[in-house]
């Protein structure tokens, strides 16, 4: 059986509900001898208002940050690469985006409480 890789955009998703959430890998690198994985991961967080969304955007941060303590045999350190930047839609509609480094190690049968 071949290793599986935690779905780390799906895990923020899940723990990080009730927001207007977007999560998407935009790079990453594979190290010590593809044991673990680092992924860039943009998160980019939507309101009516851009007040809303800034404040969400530190609130999804805040959240994603925690997984290391609150999932540490999934996500091994998370570090804050961009802080959250003002960058509406191109219809103008608010939005903030973040960038975030999460480090993982392969594992079995890896399953997220729903």
């Amino acid at each position: 059986m071949a290793e599986a890789w935690p779905d780390v955009e799906a895990l923020i998703v899940q723990q990080v509900a009730g927001y207007d959430l977007t999560v998407q890998a935009v790079g990453g690198t594979a190290g010590q001898a593809h044991a673990q994985a680092t992924h860039l991961l943009q998160l980019d967080v939507r309101a009516a208002s851009k007040a809303r969304a800034r404040a969400d955007a530190y609130s999804v941060l805040d959240a994603v940050l925690a997984l290391q303590r609150s999932h540490p045999a999934t996500v091994g350190k998370v570090t804050a690469t961009q802080l959250p930047t003002w960058l509406p839609e191109p219809d103008g509609e608010p939005r903030y985006v973040a960038t975030v480094t999460a480090t993982n190690r392969t594992t079995r049968d890896v399953t997220y409480p729903t």
